[in-house]
């Protein structure tokens, strides 16, 4: 120590800087940066471009895979037609409005494969539905889902045959931030779908766009039978087909018919129809297509090539043809020629006339017959295979009688009463053939109509006969 108070600082000894952090080194003067300046300048300059692209590319991907939309999953549907008819019978279609029908089908989402991605089903896509149906009951996950449906189809708008993926699933997808729609095929459900509206369609057209222009034919003289030609219009763009399936309660048809009907054109078939039964025509209106007579006329729209002998494969269903009111007049006069000029008979049980005995169940009804005046020689009733009404079986001898100048033909005739049968209204219904002979010389002919009547019996005896 010197006089002034210096301490002086000995050489060796304790260095006074341990125990502080020693200054951080640069990047540049790590041995790394020693290596990268060794580097020959051209393998610098590739090295630089290489690192610069592949942070861009990450950059590019995490971006991509953020606005990419995510995958539909894949999905698996079942179909069930709801309203199902079988195929060849007539279907009617409800319908909206005029060219509008609604589909209905079960649709079921099967269990979906494991994934991140979710899809919810918000309704059914396709050419033709003019509605989409809202499904939000079907989302994809471990077990399957059901929900009906209910399409509105405008069936003009639809081109036959209808493929399996003509009809489509709407769906939402979703998977964590990422979202999209689309449309993703029903797979065999589509197949149900497509089948379903063609048969609906087909029907539904057929009653819209074909009809029986017109009706001629040639009455045999002396029995109930015509020739029959039928003219059928087609007043759609797409062909139609049509098919002849008599009532075989009323008509024995000789001659099939089944053939095509262009698109806007025409067709005329031939037939030659036996009248089992004649037919009671309605004075009030005339018939709005040809299943309200013995002649059953079905049509079709939309196959693209004729079906086999008899028969057309599923899904095409047949509805009942209209006829004009012309043609329905036509068709009524011929019937009405080769029954003998008979159009409407009607059958009444007099009053208070009809009783019922309570230990024998055999109910008696005193009955009148009404026909055309000074037309009918003779007529008799006989028992029915009708299955219209509940059948009482008839105790008659089928003897002849003569009418009365009115054409009133009255008998007294009993039947045996079931028990629990329904009854409607006074008393049991009563189901009867009546067998007319009608005509002179060479046009003479019997016709055969089947005729139905109420009963009236006091209240004890309706209490008894009859199932309350």
């Amino acid at each position: 120590m010197t006089d002034s108070g210096d301490v002086d600082v000995v050489s060796g000894g304790r260095d006074d800087t341990r125990g502080r952090e020693r200054p951080i080194r640069s990047w540049a003067d790590s041995p790394a940066a020693d290596r990268w300046r060794r580097l020959p300048p051209r393998t610098r300059s590739i090295a630089l471009t290489a690192g610069v692209a592949l942070l861009a590319l990450g950059a590019f991907g995490v971006q991509s895979y953020v606005q990419r939309p995510p995958d539909v999953p894949r999905l698996s549907f079942r179909a069930v037609p709801i309203n199902d008819g079988d195929a060849g019978a007539p279907l009617g279609a409800p319908s909206l409005a005029a060219d509008a029908t609604i589909v209905q089908v079960q649709l079921t989402l099967e269990p979906t494969r494991t994934g991140s991605a979710q899809a919810t089903v918000t309704g059914l896509v396709g050419r033709g539905i003019t509605t989409a149906p809202v499904i939000p009951a079907l989302r994809s996950g471990a077990r399957s889902q059901s929900t009906p449906v209910n399409a509105v189809v405008d069936c003009n708008r639809l081109t036959f045959p209808l493929g399996p993926d003509t009809f489509r699933a709407h769906v939402a997808v979703s998977d964590g931030a990422r979202s999209t729609e689309a449309d993703t095929g029903l797979g065999a459900a589509g197949r149900v779908f497509a089948d379903q509206v063609t048969g609906l369609c087909s029907a539904h057209l057929a009653a819209s766009n074909l009809e029986v222009g017109q009706v001629s034919g040639r009455v045999d003289p002396t029995k109930p039978q015509v020739d029959l030609s039928l003219s059928i219009v087609n007043l759609g763009a797409v062909a139609g087909w049509v098919r002849l399936t008599p009532d075989v309660g009323a008509a024995q048809a000789a001659t099939a018919v089944d053939a095509p009907v262009p698109a806007s054109g025409s067709v005329v078939v031939h037939t030659h129809l036996t009248l089992r039964r004649c037919p009671s025509w309605d004075q009030t209106r005339l018939p709005p297509d040809t299943t309200q007579t013995p002649l059953v006329l079905l049509a079709t729209v939309g196959p693209d090539r004729a079906p086999g002998p008899g028969a057309l494969s599923a899904p095409w269903a047949f509805g009942p043809l209209p006829i004009s009111p012309d043609a329905a007049a036509g068709l009524k006069d011929l019937m009405v020629q080769a029954c003998g000029g008979i159009a409407s008979p009607v059958l009444l049980s007099q009053q208070p006339h009809a009783t019922f005995d309570h230990t024998t169940r055999v109910l008696t009804a005193k009955l009148d017959a009404y026909l055309p005046g000074g037309l009918v020689r003779r007529v008799r009733f006989l028992r029915s295979d009708s299955t219209d009404y509940p059948q009482l079986d008839p105790l008659l001898d089928h003897a002849w009688i003569t009418p009365d100048v009115s054409g009133v033909a009255s008998s007294t005739i009993s039947f045996r009463v079931p028990p629990g049968i329904s009854c409607f209204g006074g008393g049991p219904t009563i189901t009867l053939d009546l067998e007319v002979d009608v005509g002179e010389g060479e046009h003479r002919r019997t016709a055969v109509f089947t005729l139905f009547s109420e009963t009236f019996l006091i209240p004890g005896d309706l209490a008894v006969a009859c199932q309350s």
